[in-house]
């Protein structure tokens, strides 16, 4: 139904045909571990993988582009406010996020492969990193940074977590080729 959706959109918008095909077939390579993995197909795994990551910076280096010239406005279309305090701070906080847009793109993907893979708990950890995270910088950085450290959260967190899922993608049984470890859904 995906590819569906992506092929309609895809016929609309006659000049980015290329693009929208290129993320047609990322988008279908990713949700389709668990197909891979049942035809033993590790390498298409692992490149399907790859390629994403090159997407998700890709993507990230436009979303830096973009907000980095236009965050003034889009704050302003945005907000409705004209209000220089909370402009400048929406801007400082959206211009920040977007340098690791990249990073979170890699966080989602890898994610998705990981739980297409069968693995479970991995995933679940992370969510607990997330929170452990925030709850730090809410207990301890804000009061004494203020909203520098509202900044700085998420896209903080954002890098430790998906170091955690690209070391457990990357360091997985099935993804080293470990027969043992192929049968395997979950981690310990």
């Amino acid at each position: 139904e995906i590819k569906n959706i992506l092929e309609g959109i895809n016929s609309k918008i006659s000049e980015t045909e290329e693009p929208i095909s290129e993320l047609e077939d990322k988008m279908v390579e990713i949700t389709s571990e668990e197909q891979n993995k049942g035809a033993d197909r590790r390498e298409r795994i692992i490149r399907g993988v790859k390629e994403s990551y090159v997407y998700d910076l890709v993507c990230g280096l436009f979303t830096i582009i973009i907000l980095f010239l236009f965050a003034d406005e889009l704050a302003v279309l945005i907000s409705g406010s004209t209000n220089p305090v909370l402009i400048g701070n929406v801007v400082a906080y959206v211009r920040f996020a977007a340098v690791f847009s990249g990073v979170l793109g890699i966080l989602h993907q890898t994610r998705l492969a990981l739980q297409g893979l069968g693995v479970k708990f991995t995933p679940i950890i992370t969510s607990f990193i997330e929170l452990a995270g925030k709850c730090i910088f809410a207990w301890i950085l804000v009061p004494k940074m203020g909203y520098r450290a509202v900044i700085l959260c998420e896209p903080l967190i954002w890098c430790v977590m998906a170091l955690h899922l690209v070391i457990a993608f990357f360091t997985n049984p099935y993804i080293w080729g470990n027969e043992n470890g192929a049968e395997r859904t979950d981690d310990s």
